[in-house]
């Protein structure tokens, strides 16, 4: 046992140190391994109760890690969401984003959304509805910090929409032949 909660341990000081956002499937990498070695471990316990104040153990642990990289990733979320390519074309004489702005705030805030959710779909190593309900909770605990993401992404959409006006006094006197 006492290896076994030395070689977990290494794997939850990996996460701690593994960025959440750009690492998700890492995380899952991890976790997987993590499970599986305490998995083995109980196959070698005499009574699965007796391992429960170490699964505590762990799923303490294992909410710190996420609760630290979470708290990162709210931080920086403006910055590492995805890129959603979008385009300026000159169409019905004048200049529109493709996709429509709406479009890309859609994308936007659901890709913020699966990250938001995160905590509520973690699943520790005792794997139980109950004993998953802490890593909910780590979202109301963040619900604070919710503001300025908001914030911050109202502002990438003030700037994205006011790109057009840069560029509408180069083609407000250019006649295009129409076609």
């Amino acid at each position: 046992l006492r290896k076994a909660h030395s070689e977990v341990c290494e794997k939850v000081v990996e996460l701690m140190n593994l960025d959440l956002l750009k690492e998700v499937n890492k995380w899952k990498d991890i976790m997987f391994e993590i499970r599986s070695k305490i998995a083995e471990q109980e196959r070698y316990a005499g009574s699965k109760s007796n391992m429960r104040p170490w699964l505590i153990h762990w799923d303490r642990q294992l909410y710190k890690a996420l609760d630290l990289q979470y708290r990162w990733g709210i931080e920086s979320l403006h910055a590492q969401i995805p890129q959603i390519q979008a385009q300026l074309v000159f169409k019905e004489q004048r200049l529109q984003l493709r996709p429509p702005l709406e479009e890309i705030r859609a994308k936007y805030y659901r890709e913020m959304k699966k990250f938001l959710s995160v905590p509520q779909k973690f699943r520790g190593v005792q794997d139980t509805e109950q004993a998953n309900k802490i890593y909910a909770v780590m979202i109301e605990r963040n619900a604070n910090r919710f503001h300025s993401v908001y914030e911050k992404a109202e502002q990438l959409f003030d700037k994205l929409s006011a790109i057009d006006s840069q560029f509408e006094v180069s083609f407000r006197y250019v006649e295009l032949p129409i076609r």
